[in-house]
């Protein structure tokens, strides 16, 4: 992004979308029960401690390209796009100079959206659609071990993305 961003020919507008890493550490670890098989798209589980340092280590990276003058763009939450998508989409449209009502009203009446290219290893990429809802199933299910594992590694980031620390 960094590299795409020096170039003239190039209208680059960066948008850094960040989830709440607890979430991201749930998601990681797999739900699967033991008698269904695991495909590509469900990948494999991933330790609290590996999901806590690599959503550090990303939302850090991905952040950085914000802090370069006079590059447009901004940072967003998935929760704030799930839960009041009118102000996301709107500010996302301004930047872009892009309508995008259609995409919102689509959003908020749970229909599915069409993956387009994605460049990232995200096990989005081996869906055709993908629907955007609350997902809020971590806060009831992550164990107290993990949280504490994710506060001690990563906890401090949550603040800067505007996530309560609990």
């Amino acid at each position: 992004a960094l590299a795409l961003s020096m170039m003239p020919r190039i209208d680059f507008h960066a948008i850094h979308l960040v989830r709440d890493g607890r979430a991201v550490v749930y998601s990681r670890q797999g739900t699967l029960s033991k008698t269904k098989k695991r495909t590509l798209q469900e990948g494999s589980p991933v330790s609290t401690w590996r999901a806590s340092l690599s959503w550090r280590w990303v939302n850090f990276l991905s952040g950085q390209i914000l802090r370069v003058d006079g590059l447009p763009g901004f940072r967003m939450r998935y929760e704030d796009i799930t839960e009041r998508p009118n102000p996301i989409f709107h500010r996302i449209g301004s930047l872009l100079n892009v309508n995008l009502d259609p995409v919102r009203c689509d959003i908020e009446n749970g229909k599915r959206i069409p993956v387009g290219h994605l460049l990232t290893a995200n096990r989005v990429r081996m869906r055709k659609e993908i629907r955007l809802f609350p997902d809020v199933e971590w806060k009831s299910r992550l164990s107290g071990r993990d949280r504490w594992i994710f506060r001690l590694l990563a906890g401090p980031a949550l603040g800067k993305y505007g996530y309560p620390i609990d």
